[in-house]
């Protein structure tokens, strides 16, 4: 089951939900009333069971315990937990951001959707993209959602890596960057940052130095960085783009020539001419 690192406080707070994170320290680039829940087995990390609850069903939960509503809400995974949170994006729950560090992975080759998940998601985001699978929304009005992810050069044997997969995302190759100077791909509240190196080491900076300042920055733009005040009155929710309605059905072609007499018709037809031929039958006896 979830487990709670940090209770906030308030009638109103906002919410992260950590995947493979959730050290201490995390703590200090949110504000004190922020709720802050690790979810997610070690080895469950991304299906959605006891130990993964789908999004909705954590902040129902919560809500509930702790006596408050939540808003915004941010799910956040390092490595492997990323998954956990492209699994609650394929299930149709919809955040106010998402922060994935080193971890949006895919198969070898990618599976489509391990991809289309990630391109909606990005598209709500207002990023324009060649590989898009929807026009960007709007956020000119500042309400969507908001999309950070990091990369390394990490190179996995048996899957593909996080810039190779962001790459195929999105369609576009990603700028090369130093620690100090990452580059930078952003679109609308799309915002990917890639990191050189190739080893253990590079994977371990990433959770120890970029994690901790990219939670900051998300958290300061959603407005609950370090010392933000509480709030008394929910945020306005993000809203997923509207789903088109289906085209009205058309019935079905009729197969036979035209002005095809129905079947109640057919049957009035053939008994008039019954009654005639039995007429014409009598009258030659």
């Amino acid at each position: 089951m979830p487990t709670l690192l940090q209770s906030g406080a308030g009638p109103v707070r906002p919410l992260v939900i950590c995947y493979w994170m959730g050290s201490p320290q995390l703590l200090a680039q949110l504000a004190a009333h922020t709720t802050v829940i690790l979810s997610g087995g070690a080895k469950k990390h991304h299906f959605l069971n006891p130990s993964n609850p789908r999004l909705s069903k954590i902040v129902a939960d919560w809500s509930k315990r702790l006596n408050c509503e939540f808003g915004p809400v941010l799910l956040a995974g390092f490595s492997a937990g990323c998954q956990a949170v492209r699994t609650q994006l394929s299930a149709g729950e919809y955040p106010d951001a998402t922060l994935t560090v080193d971890g949006v992975h895919s198969s070898k080759p990618p599976l489509p959707g391990q991809l289309s998940v990630w391109r909606r998601w990005f598209a709500a985001c207002g990023a324009s993209l060649p590989a898009g699978t929807a026009a960007a929304a709007d956020c000119s009005a500042d309400a969507c959602p908001y999309a950070t992810l990091t990369a390394t050069m990490i190179e996995p044997t048996t899957y593909t890596g996080t810039n190779a997969t962001i790459e195929a995302i999105t369609g576009l190759g990603l700028p090369a960057g130093t620690r100090a100077a990452p580059g930078i791909l952003s679109s609308g509240h799309l915002r990917v940052l890639t990191y050189p190196g190739k080893d253990a080491a590079a994977h371990v900076y990433q959770a120890k130095h970029v994690l901790p300042a990219e939670l900051r920055r998300l958290a300061v733009a959603l407005g609950f960085g370090p010392g933000a005040a509480p709030k008394t009155t929910p945020p306005p929710k993000t809203t997923p783009p509207p789903k088109k309605a289906p085209p009205p059905k058309k019935a079905p072609p009729k197969t036979g020539p035209p002005n095809t007499p129905t079947a109640s018709a057919s049957v009035g037809l053939f008994a008039i001419l019954a009654l005639i031929l039995a007429a014409a039958l009598k009258a030659t006896r």
